[in-house]
């Protein structure tokens, strides 16, 4: 095979492959941004009172028309409401958008995830007080080609 040929497939193969790679790596870096707030919302309620039951979070277009990403992340938690409301303030010092809900089912229905669906793992919510602590954000420096935001 000549060296003309090999150029070129070699060519072909990097104008074929950079949108893949490209739309790839921005889906694992807005995933490292979802880890991240996910892992500030761990570190910041494991300061509190109350007891940590499982984390979920998800980032894409969760809410509203037009384009741009959207990140979210709970905590299921067990605690009184005090103790929920005084982690929450805790949060509030951090980010814009944050609060709790009593949880009594597995499914999170919050307002922020309209075009998403979330749903913890924990099945039994009969045997205390449960509640969900969330953040939500759209203000991270995501990048802007991962599809998920449009």
């Amino acid at each position: 095979m000549s060296k003309k040929r090999i150029k070129l497939i070699v060519i072909v193969l990097v104008v074929a492959l950079l949108p893949v790679l490209v739309m790839g790596g921005g889906h694992l870096y807005n995933n490292a941004l979802l880890g991240g707030l996910e892992n500030d919302l761990i570190d910041i309620v494991s300061k509190g009172d109350v007891e940590m039951i499982e984390s979920r979070s998800v980032c894409g277009k969760l809410n509203g028309n037009g384009n741009g990403m959207d990140f979210f992340a709970a905590l299921l938690v067990t605690g009184t409401e005090s103790e929920v409301q005084a982690v929450v303030d805790a949060l509030a010092e951090e980010y814009g958008e944050v609060g709790y809900l009593s949880q009594t089912e597995a499914k999170i229905t919050v307002k922020y995830l309209e075009h998403e669906s979330l749903s913890y793992f924990h099945q039994n919510y009969t045997d205390g007080e449960y509640y969900t602590v969330y953040v939500y954000t759209s203000d991270l420096p995501d990048f802007p080609l991962d599809l998920r935001g449009h």
